[in-house]
């Protein structure tokens, strides 16, 4: 998101301080930004699962094969679209505990098991290594971007980020 208004900028335009909260508003915007990549996690027996096991078992090319491919790509389109609000979902229902009705409380120790937990660090902290490998290798992004990577070359006093950090799942 402040890569887009890095591009604002160095088209000649001016950005405010306003502008940037509000964009920065946004969480669901903030995860379309920050998704890198979208994990399946399946098994064999579901319809993922038995797609996979159709496509690994199909001759590559073939109509079996291109069949289970493109429903595969499906899925992962569907996926892809809805994890950014489906990850604010689950973070919201992660940190507060909460009257959902009458009834019903959101308790987050009730709702999220720890493996659920672990998996969904884990995908953030593998989106967060791609992030943070283009910033401190420059050299990676700087095909995308010359513009922009020159600029954070030449930025002297550009701050560290934190090394990513990885859960552990702890039984």
């Amino acid at each position: 998101m402040l890569h887009d208004l890095h591009k604002k900028v160095f088209d000649g335009n001016s950005v405010t301080i306003k502008e940037i909260q509000t964009r920065c508003g946004d969480h669901v915007r903030k995860q379309e930004a920050g998704v890198m990549s979208v994990v399946m996690r399946t098994n064999k027996d579901s319809v993922l699962g038995k797609l996979l096991q159709a496509r690994a078992s199909a001759t590559p090319g073939s109509r079996e094969w291109k069949a289970a491919n493109e429903e595969i790509k499906r899925l992962d389109r569907q996926k892809t679209k809805r994890a950014p609000g489906d990850r604010h979902k689950q973070r919201m229902s992660a940190l507060y505990v909460d009257a959902v009705s009458l009834n019903q409380w959101n308790r987050p120790t009730n709702e999220i098991s720890p493996t659920l937990a672990y998996e969904r660090l884990q995908d953030a902290a593998n989106d967060y290594s791609i992030q943070y490998d283009r910033y401190t290798n420059l050299e990676i992004g700087k095909p995308d971007d010359p513009e922009f990577y020159t600029a954070l070359e030449k930025w002297t006093d550009r701050p560290t980020l934190p090394s990513p950090e990885r859960p552990s799942l702890t039984p």
